[in-house]
């Protein structure tokens, strides 16, 4: 049939792939630009816990400097 016929070309596949590239084209370029321009305070720590980068704020601490880190017990 037609179909047969038509999904048997490379024309059809090639533009049915480059169709769905430019149907995710302006999210994900969207999604970049905001996490490169505009981050949001979530996407600052998880790039912090993905590069494995020292932190010392309030957030996030690796578990085994804390438990060198000095105790405030208040009597």
């Amino acid at each position: 049939g037609v179909a047969t016929s038509v999904m048997s070309t490379v024309q059809f596949w090639f533009g049915l792939v480059i169709a769905v590239v430019v149907a995710l084209l302006p999210r994900y370029s969207v999604h970049t630009w905001q996490k490169l321009n505009r981050p949001r305070d979530l996407d600052v720590i998880r790039e912090i816990k993905v590069l494995h980068r020292p932190w010392y704020g309030q957030v996030f601490v690796e578990p085994e400097a804390q438990a060198a880190l000095p105790r405030a017990d208040h009597k």
